[in-house]
């Protein structure tokens, strides 16, 4: 241990929640590595952005400088890792809701687990008789409750996953059109690879924590001249604090181990579920989407695609190492057919700003077009018609202006974002909750990986579109109130369709784009900006029309 400015610190140096540096280069590793580690901060824009948002140094003299190590204690350049789940370059990322929720009460578990323990080195201290009999009592009690721990910390994983697990395979499922029964879940999914080495690493962490209260227990008695404060008492203090500085350590590298693990378990969960909706609704093709600023490993899997029947995680689908967050879609030209033809050579425009202000700004013609012609390859390879994409495209025109990064009020997250200006409702930030993206990422993306961002965005509409009335996040709710309905209908367009009627719908797209904001976007716009909606909608139908005859 190490002591700077009266502080005790780890050997391997922490340096805000970060684990240790190396000066490894990636060639050096013989594990695969995460995403954006500090040693591929200067890689990418997006992970030099991680880099100065948690201040991680990017080399071993920095580090050094900072007076957190000494050049002695530094370990090997060559060193391999020896566990895939070593805490070398991890980053801490930001959870989903319902993780965070779960990871709250893992710590809550770990802190009641803490107090019971020092609860019995109390009564151990008090009580003469249980002192006569030695260590061994003590010894097992406190064995006993970490273990009850671990098994708990376990448990919560599991059904972290397994709620996440039914969550993905529902909206994917519904996405693709319900084809199936909801797959019911499976304990058996924990016994595949990726799962075992996602418990091995917890188990890990549980001899870990008993190895230091071992270490405790084993510790050489005290020198003689302390020991005349008292026979016996001296060596029941110095116990005491050994074992109360081991359990203070290994609860918080617990609870940061857990926090980790349960992130990664659900979202190999999620893919987990998202290619199980694949093969229960015929698709036969996925492609990979990587993260801005990924590592080496997963860049080199960016847009391939593999046959769902083949899918191996770590393989050929993420997650392709610890912390890994790339995602899984369908091969889009797998769902492109004669009727609904490719119309984008996958290029996405984006800027970072508002549509007027002091941040204004906007796309060019050509840049919303190709925008417009994107999100209509990727609606229609998830079955929605010219009518319901033109409906959409009303919509967006008046919300963002095609802009995936356009801001309401520039980096206010309690304000309207995105492609439909998601606004926060209550306590829920809606796509910046789902997604884990905080304003100064989301610029980052928009300027940086647009693709990625359009991606999400959508990603996200179609979730919150398909999920059950008051689920997290869900938003389709249709509505039959004469106020978002001012322009007349020009077919016999149901007014509360469901999600699967209004995508699939042949309908007029003003009448459509008029659903979509009564059912979705509840604006409070008057008469004349709806109409604007529907006149958009007319116009951007023209526009795909012209593209696919």
């Amino acid at each position: 241990m190490l002591e700077r400015e009266g502080r005790i610190i780890s050997s391997y140096p922490k340096v805000k929640g970060f684990p240790q540096m190396t000066t490894q280069t990636y060639a050096q590793r013989t594990d695969p590595t995460p995403c954006l580690s500090p040693m591929d901060a200067r890689k990418s824009d997006m992970a030099g952005y991680i880099r100065r948002k948690y201040n991680v140094p990017d080399c071993r003299d920095i580090v050094i400088k900072q007076g957190y190590i000494t050049k002695d204690i530094l370990p090997s350049p060559a060193m391999p890792w020896s566990d895939p789940y070593d805490d070398q370059f991890i980053i801490k990322r930001k959870l989903s809701d319902t993780a965070a929720s779960a990871v709250g009460k893992m710590n809550e578990l770990i802190d009641r687990t803490n107090e019971d323990i020092s609860a019995l080195l109390e009564r151990w201290d008090a009580d003469e008789t249980l002192q006569a009999q030695g260590t061994d009592w003590l010894h097992e009690q406190i064995i006993q409750k970490i273990d009850s721990m671990f098994v708990k910390l376990s448990d919560s994983i599991k059904a972290l996953a397994k709620e996440a697990y039914e969550k993905t395979y529902a909206r994917s499922n519904n996405a693709l059109g319900g084809r199936t029964e909801s797959e019911p879940f499976s304990s058996a999914i924990f016994e595949k690879e990726r799962f075992r080495l996602i418990f091995a690493a917890l188990e890990k962490a549980k001899t870990k924590m008993t190895d230091r209260i071992e270490e405790a227990f084993n510790a050489p008695e005290e020198p003689e001249e302390i020991q005349k404060i008292g026979p016996g008492t001296i060596i029941l203090i110095g116990l005491g604090a050994l074992l109360l500085a081991a359990l203070l350590t290994g609860c918080e590298d617990t609870k940061k181990k857990a926090e980790q693990l349960s992130g990664d378990a659900e979202h190999l969960a999620k893919i987990e579920a998202e290619i199980a909706a694949f093969l229960a609704n015929g698709v036969e093709k996925y492609e990979i989407i990587t993260e801005p600023g990924c590592c080496d490993v997963c860049a080199d899997m960016t847009d391939q695609f593999f046959d769902v029947a083949d899918y191996s995680p770590g393989v050929n689908a993420p997650p392709f190492h610890p912390n890994c967050r790339c995602g899984v879609r369908i091969y889009a030209a797998e769902e492109v057919g004669e009727e609904n033809p490719q119309l984008s050579d996958g290029s996405v425009f984006g800027l970072a700003c508002t549509t007027y202000g002091s941040h204004a700004g906007a796309l060019t013609r050509e840049q919303r077009e190709a925008n417009a012609r994107y999100i209509y390859d990727y609606l229609t390879a998830q079955g929605w018609t010219t009518e319901a994409i033109a409906g959409l495209l009303g919509n967006i025109s008046e919300e963002s202006n095609m802009n995936p990064g356009a801001w309401e009020s520039y980096n206010n997250m309690n304000r309207g974002y995105g492609l439909v200006q998601w606004t926060k409702y209550k306590d829920d930030y809606k796509f910046f909750a789902w997604s884990g993206l905080d304003a100064e990422a989301a610029n980052e993306m928009a300027t940086n990986d647009p693709k990625r961002l359009m991606d999400l965005q959508l990603e996200f509409l179609l979730y919150s579109m398909t999920q059950p009335g008051g689920a997290e996040h869900a938003a389709w709710y249709p509505s039959s109130a004469s106020h978002y309905y001012p322009v007349p209908f020009v077919d016999d367009t149901p007014k509360k369709p469901t999600y699967e009627e209004f995508i699939t719908s042949t309908n007029d797209p003003g009448d459509l784009a008029q659903v979509f904001h009564a059912a979705y976007e509840k604006s409070g716009d008057d008469a004349d900006m709806i109409g604007e909606r529907v006149d958009a909608a007319h116009v951007w139908y023209d526009y795909l029309m012209s593209l696919l005859n």
